[in-house]
C-alpha cells in the first residue's frame, strides 16, 4: 500500500513545494510588534540551507481575501495547494479555504514550516485540494 498521496514523492527525488504567505496590510495588521510571517520563514529556510535541505521556496500573496482570520499560508506543491486532514493540524474552516490561518507568531510559522518539510521529504502526507491556478490570492505582478 502506498503510504503518500498524490501530491508527495518519496525521499532521494528532487522534490519541493511553495509556502504562500500573505503579507497584505489587513493580515500584517494583525502581527504584533516587529513580528512579519514572511521574515520568520525565511530566517527558518536560511537556518536549514545545505545540500541536504529539502527544497522549500517562499511566495509572496498581497491579498488571500482572508484578512479576518490572518496573517494567511498555503502549501503549495507541483502547482496544487496541500491540506491536512487531520484536525490537530488544520481545522475544518482552514482545510475549506486552503490556508493556513491565524499565522501571527514564530511558533505557528515553524508549524507550517514543519509540515512542507514533511510534505516535501515524504514522512507526512496531505491531499490535494485543487490546482493553485483556481485560488483567488492576489500576487505580485499580477
Amino acid at each position: 500500500a502506498a503510504l503518500l498521496a498524490p501530491c508527495c514523492t518519496p525521499l532521494g527525488t528532487s522534490a519541493s513545494a511553495t509556502i504562500r504567505v500573505c503579507t497584505g496590510s489587513g493580515c500584517l495588521s494583525k502581527c504584533r510588534g516587529a513580528f512579519h510571517p514572511r521574515s520568520s520563514l525565511e530566517r527558518l529556510q536560511h537556518t536549514e540551507d545545505g545540500p541536504a535541505a529539502p527544497t522549500v521556496d517562499i511566495e509572496e500573496a498581497f491579498c488571500m481575501n482572508q484578512c479576518k482570520r490572518g496573517p494567511n499560508m498555503r502549501i503549495l506543491r507541483h502547482g496544487r495547494v496541500v491540506t491536512f486532514e487531520d484536525g490537530a493540524i488544520m481545522n475544518e474552516t482552514e482545510r475549506r479555504r486552503k490556508s493556513f490561518q491565524n499565522v501571527r507568531n514564530d511558533e505557528r510559522v515553524a508549524l507550517v514550516w514543519e509540515l512542507t518539510r514533511g510534505v516535501v521529504e515524504g514522512t507526512l502526507v496531505g491531499t490535494e485540494a485543487g490546482p493553485a491556478s483556481k485560488l483567488t490570492d492576489i500576487l505580485p505582478g499580477a
